[in-house]
């Protein structure tokens, strides 16, 4: 059994190129929280401190003080809260009882004697208006009771002063004896008597006693979120790294061309019949990535729909059957090719004809091993192929003349 390691480039043959992205998806893969947006899931956030559960009218200035669990259970027998007492807290989704009341309340309705004086000196300017809307009565209706000599006979002052002091009056005995009025200004009055401390001692207990059961059940099933949470992270980590890189690869989509314009050679041909069983409509031949002037066609393209991955497939000769000519040796473009297509995030696996004639099921088992290796961030993949080394074009000329390309 042989490893090959991705991260290292060797020059013998299965030989092996793969992106940056690709190394950086293996070698340092994603944070967490990467992984997570991915996923659309999010921690449970423990809320430690209770919330207030209704919610209070937009003017509603005087709003309750937070408070702590802990607060709640060290409360005092003789303790008074008027939040806990008067609103309903939530921990988490779950309500907490109201603080029960450790005091009998006594409520007496009083008058506010100083600011009510003052209210009514503010409504001593009705006198004079009262006292000319009866002067003004009484010029318009008096002619029709009283003749002129008697008007000139008459004082209109008493009528006026007695009138708009009666109107006042009136007035005043309806303030004092409605109990709407704004007139006098009333408050109440609170005494609180405490219970009995048995009592309160009992309350208070069984107050703390939901508090606390309701407190566990809360840590309980936050807990359970918790384990939940780490469990559906767990099962879905490799499919949301799966799923970033092939976002990243996405980015800048390259279509293919049709580029009919080789002809294959035998050995293509057979090893196509392999790549296409295991592969299936997954592989393609006569395609070249199409980025406009592009010197390089590949010989096959296998492509991973999961994380959107295109890899070169390419099988080297050493020399032409039909001229003779030296091809893949040390003075060929052979790595600006790879160069070439690592620079669009394709990767490059280079198999020798002499491998894919005598093991062909090999090689694309190197091939899909490349491919579950990316998926599971793997560095090293093992395979049963015998290698090759690279070779020269003095190498190459050297099997032209022993006719090697007919000895397999």
């Amino acid at each position: 059994m042989r490893e090959i390691d991705l991260n290292k480039i060797e020059e013998i043959y299965p030989y092996i190129y793969i992106p940056e992205i690709i190394k950086n998806h293996i070698n340092d893969g994603y944070n967490k929280s990467e992984k997570l947006d991915y996923l659309n899931i999010k921690k449970p956030v423990k809320e430690n401190n209770p919330k207030l559960c209704e919610n209070l009218p937009y003017y509603f200035t005087n709003s309750p003080q937070p408070i702590k669990i802990d607060n709640i259970l060290e409360l005092e027998y003789d303790s008074i809260n008027e939040d806990l007492e008067n609103y309903t807290f939530c921990l988490g989704e779950y309500p907490l009882p109201k603080k029960p009341i450790l005091y009998h309340v006594e409520k007496q309705e009083k008058i506010d004697f100083e600011t009510s004086f003052a209210n009514i000196l503010h409504t001593l300017i009705l006198l004079p208006i009262f006292g000319f809307g009866l002067y003004f009565i009484f010029a318009v209706f008096g002619p029709l009771f009283i003749t002129f000599e008697e008007r000139r006979e008459m004082s209109v002052w008493p009528f006026l002063i007695i009138g708009s002091s009666s109107l006042y009056l009136i007035l005043l005995a309806y303030a004092v004896f409605h109990k709407d009025s704004e007139v006098f200004t009333k408050y109440i009055k609170v005494k609180r008597s405490i219970l009995e401390e048995s009592v309160r001692i009992n309350l208070l207990d069984q107050y703390k006693q939901k508090v606390k059961e309701i407190e566990e059940t809360f840590n309980k099933n936050y807990k359970k979120e918790l384990i939940d949470f780490e469990i559906t992270y767990a099962q879905n980590s490799q499919l949301a790294e799966m799923g970033i890189l092939k976002n990243k690869l996405s980015e800048n989509p390259i279509p293919l061309i049709d580029n009919r314009n080789f002809k294959k050679g035998k050995s293509e041909l057979h090893f196509l019949e392999y790549l296409y069983k295991n592969f299936g409509r997954n592989v393609f031949t006569d395609y070249s990535p199409d980025i406009g002037k592009n010197p390089f066609q590949p010989d096959f393209i296998v492509f991973d729909c999961e994380i959107n991955f295109y890899l070169d497939i390419e099988i080297d000769e050493p020399y032409s059957l039909l001229d003779g000519t030296t091809i893949h040796h040390d003075r060929t473009k052979d790595e600006e090719r790879n160069r070439f297509f690592n620079g669009i995030n394709w990767g490059v696996i280079r198999f020798t004809e002499r491998q894919v004639m005598q093991k062909p099921d090999e090689c694309c088992y190197i091939i899909s091993s490349v491919l579950e290796a990316i998926k599971n961030r793997n560095t090293v993949i093992k395979h049963n192929l015998e290698i090759e080394n690279f070779w020269t074009h003095e190498e190459a000329l050297i099997m032209k003349m022993k006719d090697y390309r007919n000895s397999y």
